[in-house]
């Protein structure tokens, strides 16, 4: 087992990583919202990214001391072309997109944010789940980091009630684990508190990602964010 790189899709402070808030209903224990964000000053390896509620969509964009904002379209029904109107104002430099939003979405409008907003550094959470192989190819992007939560676990990549699933999500993850234009921008995810840490790193090992490769793959990502905000 590795040591735990920083997780970007965590709900806690105390691991190196990001904490994302989780606005609307349900509610679920464990979990942040915008508010008990502020509590949580950055640190060097520790961020938090605000959640926009469907109402904030078309209003003025507010970032705040925040390292960046989380569209979650399945929860808050907002439109590929109402979230490229939210970026298109320019104020955020970093945006994780949920991508498990089919039929709503398809995997053409994640990747038209990504190729419309190059100055952007898009984290698509997930990878796609299940869609995770129409999801390889714009995964490519240099301005798109990915991670694995959820997506290895609830899928189960040894899950024999579905090996059909199981294969499919273990050759994909495989593949983007090892292949050079991908590789460097798999981020550690663990979807915490909804799935468990240790499962999900098994999972991650299970596909050859080894913990160094992923916490360098976190401080690149920081670096490039910062540099954004810099120009």
């Amino acid at each position: 087992m590795f040591e735990y790189p920083p997780d970007v899709h965590q709900h806690s402070g105390t691991q190196p990583g990001l904490a994302i808030a989780l606005e609307g209903l349900p509610n679920y224990p464990g979990t942040h919202t915008n508010t008990s964000l502020t509590a949580h000053s950055n640190r060097k390896d520790f961020f938090t990214v605000r959640y926009i509620q469907n109402h904030e969509i078309g209003q003025q964009q507010f970032v705040g001391e925040h390292l960046g904002v989380k569209y979650h379209a399945r929860r808050e029904k907002y439109s590929p072309d109402e979230v490229a109107g939210h970026l298109a104002q320019g104020n955020v430099k970093f945006a994780i997109l949920d991508t498990l939003n089919w039929p709503y979405w398809q995997p053409s409008d994640y990747f038209d944010l990504v190729l419309e907003f190059p100055a952007v550094v898009f984290l698509l959470a997930h990878s796609g789940g299940i869609q995770i192989g129409d999801f390889m190819p714009g995964l490519m992007f240099s301005n798109c980091y990915f991670d694995f939560s959820m997506t290895s676990v609830f899928f189960g990549l040894d899950d024999q009630d579905s090996p059909r699933y199981s294969q499919q999500v273990f050759e994909a993850c495989s593949t983007l684990s090892r292949h050079p234009m991908t590789r460097n921008r798999l981020l550690f995810g663990s979807d915490e508190p909804f799935f468990s840490r240790e499962l999900t790193q098994q999972a991650y090992l299970n596909v050859g990602a080894t913990g160094e490769q992923l916490r360098q793959n976190y401080g690149q990502m920081i670096n490039k964010i910062r540099k954004s905000n810099e120009k």
